[in-house]
Parts: structure tokens; C-alpha cells; sequence
């Protein structure tokens, strides 16, 4: 998910090109911002999915996570709360539109690979009366939406909670950046 501020085309391809000092300062800044959306998201995984959890011996697992959570081809499907919160990250890149090139700027808080996090924020949204999905939508809650359209219980529920903050930390960043470049 990301917070796109369009309309900084220029400025960010100038810095870009131009002033790499300027560039680099103004992509940690928007990555910081979205630093808050990242560390929200993170607070929303839970320690263990579905209650009735076993332990062993290297971590706490979910009853009714499935005998499916080892799979033959050797990836883990176990749930992990360290796992996924070191799969939560943030990034900046410039957005383009093909024959406008760059718009503006992007913070993104992505996960990258751990696949029970994906299964937990996005449980219920294709099938949400399967008895899996009802469960954790029993007691997680359903996936919320933006603009009418359902978003992950992770990353979604945290750009809905700290993303406006975020958006205007981001245009401030970009404040700074113009006026450091001379343009203000």
C-alpha cells in the first residue's frame, strides 16, 4: 500500500538528476513518515492467530492454523508474529506515468514474503464463510475498507489509521525539499 503525493513531478525529477543530497534527504524523510503506518501495521499482528494456542519448542503456534502449515515443497505456512513483523517494510520510489514520467513521490509499507501474514490480513475476503475465515473474522474483526473496496487487517487498517498524518508529514518533506533546492 502506498501514500503517492502526485503533482512533485518535477520537483523530484530535478532532485533526482540534479541534486542527489536534496533527493536522498527528501526519500528518508518520506520514509520515515510512512515509518508510523509500518509500526501500526506491526502492532496489529497478533502473538497468535486463533485462541487454543500449543507451544513448542521454537515458538508459539495457532490451533486450527491447519496441518496444511508445513507444506511438501519445503515453505513455511506457520504462524510466526516475529516473522511477520520483520516482513513488514516501508520503501520510497518515484511514480510514473508512461509518456508523463515522474508525477511525484511514493511511501510504500509492503509485505514481501511471509505467507501467513498474507493469510491473516487478507482471510475473508473471497470467502468469508469458509469455517477458517470465520474464525479469525470472529475474532479479529472483518477486513476494512477504503473507497468501498476491502483492504488487508494489517497494512490496510493502519494506512486507514496513520495515513493521513503520514500524507502530511510527506507534503511537508516536500516543502523542505523545494525550498532547500532554491524554488520557494
Amino acid at each position: 500500500m502506498s501514500l503517492e503525493v502526485d503533482g512533485a513531478g518535477r520537483l523530484v525529477d530535478a532532485l533526482s538528476k540534479f541534486n542527489k543530497e536534496i533527493y536522498d534527504i527528501l526519500k528518508a524523510e518520506v520514509k520515515q513518515a510512512v515509518a508510523a503506518v509500518a509500526q501500526d501495521a506491526r502492532d496489529r499482528t497478533p502473538d497468535v492467530i486463533l485462541a487454543g494456542g500449543r507451544s513448542s519448542n521454537r515458538e508459539r503456534r495457532s490451533e486450527g492454523w491447519g496441518r496444511w502449515a508445513h507444506s511438501r515443497d519445503g515453505r513455511d505456512f506457520s504462524w510466526s508474529e516475529a516473522r511477520a513483523d520483520r516482513d513488514i517494510k516501508t520503501g520510497v520510489r518515484k511514480t510514473r506515468v508512461r509518456g508523463a514520467g515522474t508525477t511525484g513521490i511514493s511511501g510504500r509499507v509492503y509485505s514481501k514474503n511471509d505467507i501467513a501474514l498474507a493469510i491473516f490480513s487478507t482471510a475473508g475476503a473471497e470467502t468469508p464463510d469458509s469455517r477458517f475465515n470465520k474464525a479469525i473474522s470472529d475474532k479479529w474483526g472483518p477486513l476494512p475498507t477504503i473507497n468501498g473496496r476491502k483492504t488487508t487487517r494489517t497494512i490496510g487498517a493502519a494506512l486507514i489509521s496513520k495515513g493521513p498524518k503520514a500524507a502530511e508529514e510527506i507534503d511537508r518533506a516536500l516543502e523542505r525539499a523545494e525550498a532547500r533546492f532554491g524554488l520557494t
